[in-house]
């Protein structure tokens, strides 16, 4: 079980209370254990904010999340979530690490591992990533969601937003899912309610329909597809546009297949991944077994031999190219082609698909 410390700083007004509490760059947060300094705000949202901290005494960087004090039932919920998790080994299953929790004049604060930047932030610098790149990630994400499964949550906010690059310099393109706000146990999942991000979310919870756990493949799928693509692969702002463009199901059009064994494979993923009926589309656990992660798809092919030299980077596979720059070279031309397809469809403007256009499935 965690623990909750009371405990506010000494520093304060004694009259100030939880509404007049403005966290500033410099204060420090007081748990029973630890002061943790503020040194800046790296995000904000409805719930409240998150904090970059030095813990006193000592050169560690945490991410404090400070949470307002008028959603205390979903802090509640997530401490929940929290705490189902915390059972799970978080770098064995690629979820944020929960260090403590504690209150700071009424407001809960909950100091996680501090990570880099999200996936979405990653692809707004390289505008999109190869398949061997969006393979470990893949992979790690597959592993978290089996993890999950185990224990009968749902993540039901999978997008890049909320999945973060541990540290992109020494550990390259090694993930963990955070912000467990949104989670839900099988058993008291409900019909209607605004689950998954729009653009992510799945049919069935879109038409309001019973879900399980394959709606967070759903995500996945889509995730992986903004990964590669660059740009959503449904309607982020309107979810009527995003149903209506769900019909449309001629993957050629999205993706240029030519001579790209590794590609064809990550498709098929990827239809596997967003099937419309959530009973038929892949599990975690048989993605895990995909040609794709397996790479035995490329196994049999003398022109992949070089592809499949393997090295091994803290426990993770990944696969480079010997001869880097001209395959660089053959990739990228082969992208290029991929994405000038895209820009010439109609339904394709601006990152955003339009109703009756072609879409993946």
């Amino acid at each position: 079980m965690f623990n909750v410390y009371t405990q506010c700083v000494s520093t304060m007004h004694p009259r100030m209370n939880a509404e007049d509490f403005q966290p500033v760059a410099g204060q420090v947060l007081q748990s029973s254990y630890n002061a943790f300094t503020i040194l800046e705000f790296i995000g904000e949202g409805a719930f409240g904010k998150v904090a970059k901290c030095q813990v006193n005494g000592s050169n560690a960087i945490v991410a404090v999340k400070i949470l307002k004090q008028e959603i205390e039932e979903d802090v509640e919920h997530e401490l929940g979530m929290l705490e189902a998790i915390g059972q799970l080994n978080a770098d064995q299953v690629h979820v944020i690490k929960l260090y403590e929790i504690f209150q700071h004049c009424g407001h809960t604060c909950l100091v996680f591992e501090m990570l880099d930047i999200d996936l979405f932030q990653h692809c707004l610098n390289k505008n999109s990533l190869y398949v061997n790149a969006i393979r470990p990630i893949a992979k790690q994400l597959l592993e978290t969601l089996q993890a999950l499964q185990y224990l009968k949550i749902v993540h039901t906010d999978i997008k890049p937003d909320n999945v973060m690059l541990i540290n992109m310099k020494y550990l390259p393109y090694r993930v963990k899912l955070i912000d467990f706000g949104k989670a839900l146990h099988y058993y008291t999942s409900k019909l209607g309610g605004m689950h998954q991000a729009v653009g992510y979310r799945a049919p069935e919870v879109t038409l309001g329909l019973p879900f399980t756990e394959s709606i967070d493949m759903w995500g996945l799928g889509c995730l992986l597809a903004f990964l590669y693509l660059g740009f959503h692969l449904f309607p982020v702002h309107c979810e009527h546009l995003m149903l209506r463009c769900m019909k449309g199901m001629y993957t050629k059009y999205f993706f240029c297949e030519e001579d790209e064994f590794d590609r064809k494979a990550f498709i098929d993923l990827l239809k596997k991944m967003l099937r419309l009926d959530g009973a038929k589309r892949i599990s975690p656990t048989e993605a895990l077994q995909h040609p794709f992660i397996t790479m035995s798809h490329l196994s049999h092919d003398p022109r992949s031999r070089d592809y499949l030299t393997e090295i091994k980077v803290d426990g993770m596979t990944i696969s480079v190219y010997p001869d880097y720059t001209s395959r660089v070279a053959k990739a990228r031309a082969g992208f290029n082609a991929t994405r000038q397809q895209l820009r010439g469809l109609e339904g394709v403007k601006y990152g955003i698909l339009y109703p009756g256009r072609l879409i993946i499935m």
